[in-house]
């Protein structure tokens, strides 16, 4: 089976999240990710973990407190289907949770993030409790959860 594992994304990983996000066959770049914007994100507003493989990146999601938001997620095609997403997106949203924004520091109150619209992401989102929000420009969907408490 896979040597796997998840941990904090570190900068020296930045360009095997990118060789990921490559590879996306759905929600492709509309927009240049470069390797400078992702270093400056995770300097600043943005945490990422990785799914790890046999020392390879093979997945990763990435998170953006200052938005309160979902930047990514992402995993290689043949790392699909076994839970990688989900424990990445898991991982990520309890990191959100613990954040607090603005002048008074007040924890989030939900998380979003967007896919393209009829991905296969949107049912993958709505089984774990997302709920579809408002329908975006360039056939983009909205997704937010929660804080239950």
């Amino acid at each position: 089976m896979f040597d796997l594992h998840i941990r904090e994304a570190a900068l020296t990983d930045v360009l095997g999240i990118l060789r990921v996000r490559k590879q996306a066959t759905e929600n492709v770049m509309r927009q240049e990710v470069t390797a400078e914007m992702l270093y400056r994100a995770l300097q600043l507003d943005c945490k990422g973990y990785v799914a790890v493989s046999h020392d390879q990146i093979v997945g990763f999601c990435i998170g953006n407190k200052r938005r309160g938001s979902i930047w990514g997620l992402f995993v290689l095609p043949s790392y699909q289907g076994i839970g990688l997403g989900e424990q990445l997106l898991e991982t990520t949203t309890h990191w959100l949770w613990k954040q607090k924004q603005g002048f008074f520091r007040k924890k989030l109150k939900r998380i979003t993030l967007t896919t393209h619209k009829d991905a296969k992401s949107e049912e993958f989102y709505q089984h774990l409790g997302w709920q579809r929000g408002q329908e975006l420009p360039d056939e983009e969907v909205e997704y937010f959860i929660e804080r239950t408490v």
